[in-house]
């Protein structure tokens, strides 16, 4: 009988250590999952989702935009009556990645020229005057003050800017990295941005590891 008492009591003891060690080990995890909700792990290790983004699907976005932007109802109103002069300025890049979005500049120029409603300042004025706008520029961005100082030295009606930027978005099972394309026109004479739109293209996805 001691014999199997000694086991009984082993098998006890062995069991309180195991619950022991299972409530310790939930207790560490619910502590650390209340202090970060979720952990992604290292580049190594995490899921990433990784979509190809290349020159040309920016530039179709570009030309999504711009198409939007002639049948916006002022915009149509106004080429219909005349052919406006517009000025296009050089979209900005403000990723961290070195990406050449002089093609995404010449879209807009083509979408614009193929619809006939507009006539056109030359780029080489274009440019010129943005440098004399500089200190109108936000971090290399053109703001409506700049876009209208350069519509009136160029004797443009509008002026068509914009930029491409990156959007972090975390979700609670991911993280996404999206390209946002966004495009402004200025009307010179009021000052007014009279259409904005914008376009998002998902670069990457990246998920967790796990998440409460």
């Amino acid at each position: 009988m001691s014999s199997e008492s000694s086991k009984t009591r082993g098998s006890t003891d062995r069991w309180n250590k195991s619950l022991i060690v299972l409530w310790t080990a939930i207790a560490a995890l619910t502590i650390q999952g209340c202090a970060n909700t979720i952990k992604y792990g290292e580049a190594s290790r995490a899921q990433a989702i990784e979509t190809e983004v290349g020159i040309n699907e920016l530039q179709f976005a570009t030309q999504k935009l711009i198409s939007k932007m002639l049948k916006f109802p002022s915009v149509s109103e106004a080429t219909q009556r005349k052919r406006p002069a517009i000025a296009v300025d050089a979209i900005t890049n403000h990723t961290h990645q070195s990406i050449d979005v002089a093609p995404m500049t010449a879209s807009v120029f083509e979408e614009l020229n193929k619809s006939g409603k507009f006539t056109f300042s030359k780029n080489e004025s274009v440019q010129a005057s943005r440098e004399r706008a500089k200190d109108l520029l936000d971090y290399g961005a053109t703001t409506p003050q700049a876009a209208q100082f350069i519509g009136a030295e160029v004797e443009a009606d509008y002026v068509v800017y914009g930029s491409l930027a990156n959007i972090i978005r975390t979700k609670p099972t991911n993280k996404e990295v999206y390209y946002r394309i966004s495009l402004q026109l200025l009307d010179t004479q009021s000052g007014k941005v009279v259409w904005r739109d914008e376009q998002e293209i998902l670069k990457s996805q990246r998920k967790a590891i796990y998440g409460i």
